[in-house]
């Protein structure tokens, strides 16, 4: 492979792999070559994670957790993550995890960080809670899967599309229908492992050979223009926040 070629895995959880550091170097190898590690509980060990070079965590609570007490971040975090809504048990559980993630977006206003979305079944009601509290920051839906007319929802509103494992499916003809409507300087790449499906961090070069193929560019420009995205949305200037 060229060395030319660079990745990022947008969204991974390093920290539930127990052999992430030895793997780094062989997936460097491979051209990814840094790595964004979501939040689910307020719980995740920033400080032993930006020990390894390339490798910048998020800070955030899922909503599955969203009963997890407040925590005020520490030290750097690259963005408020994952965040969202999606089904929960009762009208209450559903009022939890909205007051938990207006106040993540309310976070990432103050900081100037992006936020990686987390989204169920609930994508209107996720994009009215960002208009009341008139975010006006970058963001990305993270394991994006849906309509090109869902697809166009979120870019319409200035959410760029994540893109992960599931495009490696050819019976996900809405998804890919979407990938090429979207185009490549809308999108980012993502594995979500080991979560989803047991996929690794080393298929992200799947995932970003797939878009390719089915973009009809060469892997050379994905890895170009993905790369400029994952640049504006994380590592713009005075964005990745110092301890």
């Amino acid at each position: 492979m060229s060395t030319e070629l660079s990745f990022t895995d947008t969204h991974v959880h390093l920290d539930l792999i127990p052999s992430w550091r030895e793997d780094l170097p062989a997936l460097r190898k491979m051209g990814i070559r840094r790595f964004l590690v979501p939040d689910v509980s307020f719980s995740l060990d920033q400080a032993d994670l930006v020990t390894a070079e390339m490798v910048f965590p998020m800070w955030g609570c899922h909503p599955a957790y969203a009963g997890t007490p407040w925590r005020e971040p520490e030290g750097a975090m690259a963005a408020v993550g994952e965040c969202g809504l999606e089904p929960g048990s009762s009208p209450a559980v559903e009022e939890t995890m909205e007051a938990i993630f207006r106040r993540q977006i309310r976070l990432a206003s103050v900081r100037d960080l992006p936020l990686d979305l987390h989204c169920i079944r609930r994508q209107d009601r996720i994009l009215r809670i960002l208009e009341e509290e008139d975010f006006r920051g970058r963001a990305v839906i993270h394991g994006f899967s849906g309509s090109i007319e869902s697809a166009r929802r979120w870019l319409d509103r200035g959410v760029i599309l994540g893109i992960g494992p599931l495009i490696l499916d050819p019976r996900c003809r809405r998804l890919r229908d979407s990938l090429v409507a979207a185009g490549p300087d809308h999108i980012l790449l993502e594995t979500d492992a080991p979560v989803f499906r047991r996929s690794s961090p080393g298929d992200l070069l799947l995932v970003a050979e797939c878009c390719a193929s089915l973009l009809g560019i060469s892997l050379e420009d994905v890895s170009r223009r993905t790369e400029a995205t994952a640049d504006r949305i994380f590592f713009s200037a005075d964005h990745f926040l110092p301890a």
